[in-house]
């Protein structure tokens, strides 16, 4: 079972990491889009918190904290002591348990430089889900074309890190456009993720290989469209 607590006036579930397995599991198995926010203190300090932020938020089936500094007031060494869901590790750890093998994930990010880093990160986990395709902000592909796309491929799990607001306003827009079954909005843990899990190989870079590297680990990038 869960609970919801108020922190800076966004209401953030607390489950058990067990709840939190079962609701994955459950969410990957449905024949609609359920929204999943993994936030951060960043996002919550912000002094201005726009329509569109708050509404994506109510309209999540879930609000998981992404850092334990989130839950400061909230006792937060008894929480994890009791087995509760206090930061992204832990949402990492329940998806792995909830059962990805053979499922088909979508990335959807601010640039290409962090797009490569966390499909990398989740590459190395192993789960045996298939990647089918990696988007990012920077390119010139249109929101139209990506709904397009990503409905076209047909994914289990969207992994979304986009700006604060526009990450909120894309999901609350396209949720009932999307022909997914869980979204993972991580734009607020991105920054955190990146700094506990450098993503390295620059020589790649340096040396003009990056389209070897790509193809060595099956970087799906999806084209940019004019």
């Amino acid at each position: 079972m869960g609970t919801q607590i108020s922190v800076m006036g966004v209401g953030v579930d607390l489950l058990t990491q067990e709840t939190l397995q079962d609701r994955l599991r459950e969410y990957l198995s449905n024949d609609y889009l359920n929204v999943v926010h993994v936030i951060s203190i960043d996002f919550l300090e912000t002094d201005e918190k726009k329509d569109g932020i708050v509404a994506a938020f109510q309209d999540a089936d879930l609000v998981i904290p992404g850092e334990t500094i989130i839950l400061t007031k909230h006792h937060v060494d008894v929480l994890e002591a009791g087995d509760m869901v206090v930061k992204y590790l832990d949402v990492v750890r329940a998806l792995e348990k909830a059962g990805l093998q053979g499922k088909k994930c979508y990335f959807i990010m601010r640039t290409k430089s962090e797009a490569k880093a966390i499909y990398t990160l989740i590459h190395r986990q192993h789960w045996g889900c298939e990647c089918v395709g990696i988007y990012a902000a920077d390119s010139d592909l249109s929101e139209e074309a990506l709904v397009n796309d990503i409905n076209a491929k047909v994914p289990d799990l969207i992994y979304l890190g986009l700006e604060r607001g526009t990450q909120e306003e894309f999901i609350l827009k396209n949720k009932s456009k999307l022909n997914a079954k869980l979204c993972l909005c991580i734009g607020g843990i991105i920054p955190l993720i990146l700094r506990e899990h450098p993503y390295v190989p620059q020589f790649f870079e340096i040396l003009h290989l990056d389209k070897v590297y790509t193809k060595i680990i099956r970087f799906p990038v999806t084209q940019d469209r004019k």
